[in-house]
């Protein structure tokens, strides 16, 4: 059942996801793109970018990722380069949660396009985008969209988790807006 919602969700993503005209043009035809790379080294690069963040090793990262990588959340442009990734994305986690662990737990590829299902978990003992640490533990679980180069680099990141659970799991609570 967890499998079938996944590939649901999966489904759905790939239905609204709307992606710039430079990223279409880049992958219209992913299948002919990857002839020259094969699954191997398609997993064995998400083995290391997993492995990049296990070990906050930016470098490792940046030697899987084109230079003007693209990261969106949840359908909302968060980077246009890896300076810019690590910024607002990687290095955040990583402060505030210093044992962050990502397991790649599902993968499903089609020419250079990869589908993962994640987990992440971790202990909230560093502050996290202005909030102070909770030292409460999390575990999320997302997808993600991944596009790969001709050169086996990936240039693009879609990924979707619920960042309302990782809210939940630090301890805050809904609020409900102010109207007047």
């Amino acid at each position: 059942m967890k499998h079938l919602i996944y590939l649901f969700l999966a489904l759905f993503v790939l239905a609204s996801c709307q992606k710039d005209e430079d990223t279409l043009s880049k992958s219209e035809n992913s299948e002919e793109h990857m002839n020259a790379l094969d699954e191997d080294l398609l997993r064995n690069t998400i083995a290391s970018i997993a492995a990049s963040w296990n070990t906050n090793d930016p470098s490792l990262f940046n030697s899987h990722t084109s230079v003007d990588i693209i990261r969106n959340t949840n359908g909302k442009r968060a980077a246009n380069n890896q300076k810019e990734y690590d910024r607002t994305n990687r290095q955040p986690f990583l402060d505030a949660f210093p044992n962050f662990n990502v397991a790649i737990t599902d993968t499903h590829i089609v020419g250079n396009i990869v589908y993962t299902n994640w987990t992440v978990s971790g202990t909230n003992i560093g502050e996290y985008r202005g909030n102070p640490p909770t030292g409460k533990d999390i575990k999320l679980h997302g997808i993600s969209v991944w596009t790969f180069n001709d050169d086996g680099k990936l240039m693009q990141e879609d990924a979707y988790f619920d960042r309302l659970s990782l809210f939940q799991q630090l301890g805050y609570q809904e609020v409900p807006p102010l109207t007047q």
